[in-house]
């Protein structure tokens, strides 16, 4: 009787994975994992720069901490695109910039030893169309930044310096064990702001703050006179609206 039991038992177990293994298999095949994907990456390809460099010493770059690189770098960028494109050149040393915006055929190569220091002064990054957390607005630009261009890259074996502490960029979002005080901006407030405007159609033109930053005596810190209490944390990089774009970066703060 035992042995029956058993016998039904195995016959039982088999019949079913006769039923339920040719529906995984088919699944397998359905599965775009596997059939998509290939095909996605078959379309990718990655960009390709004339062998031409553009340093930016040779545009007024100067590394230290005391020397704003920004226009320079931005200067050799414009050269770099409008000669037809290539790699734009950040030699080893530490270089303090604002916000760089990328244009059509620019690779910029952080060169090994080499590292952007990213200010941490809010006015070196002027307002630009762009998306947070998945929202279009008027927003600071990000640190790297590109809008409907082409061809570009972020490569090298240097440093990006986002230079982020309790005292820069992470109080925006408004915690206190990040460095916020109460009477500060903060991202909470203008996340909701942003989802009311979204909900209400306004234009992507509006979906801005108005803040003023007004650097303490030491520099050791900045405080805000806010119009609408906004404030929304930093990027590091968005390139929006793109072409053929290739990232491979060394990242910090």
């Amino acid at each position: 009787m035992s042995n029956r039991r058993e016998f039904v038992k195995t016959l039982l177990v088999g019949a079913v994975g006769v039923i339920v293994l040719p529906q995984f298999a088919k699944a397998r095949t359905d599965d775009p994992w596997v059939t998509e994907v290939p095909k996605i990456l078959a379309r990718i390809k990655p960009p390709a720069f004339p062998k031409h460099d553009f340093v930016v010493t040779k545009f007024g770059a100067k590394a230290g901490a005391q020397n704003d690189s920004t226009a320079a770098i931005n200067a050799a960028i414009d050269a770099c695109s409008k000669a037809g494109g290539g790699r734009v050149v950040i030699t080893e040393g530490e270089f303090l910039t604002g916000a760089i915006h990328l244009k059509n055929g620019v690779n910029l190569y952080i060169a090994k030893g080499a590292t952007l220091k990213f200010s941490t002064d809010p006015n070196k990054y002027p307002l630009v169309h762009t998306r947070w957390e998945g929202m279009e607005c008027m927003n600071f630009s990000p640190f790297i930044y590109a809008y409907e261009q082409s061809n570009i890259a972020v490569t090298g074996e240097g440093t990006l310096d986002g230079q982020a502490t309790s005292q820069y960029w992470w109080p925006w979002i408004g915690r206190v064990q990040y460095g916020w005080k109460e009477g500060e901006p903060n991202q909470r407030a203008a996340r909701a702001k942003l989802y009311k405007m979204m909900e209400d159609g306004v234009p992507v033109e509006k979906h801005k703050a108005t803040i003023t930053v007004h650097p303490d005596g030491d520099g050791s810190r900045v405080t805000w006179e806010v119009d609408t209490d906004d404030a929304m944390t930093e990027m590091m990089s968005q390139i929006y609206q793109q072409g053929l774009v290739a990232l491979k970066e060394h990242v910090e703060g």
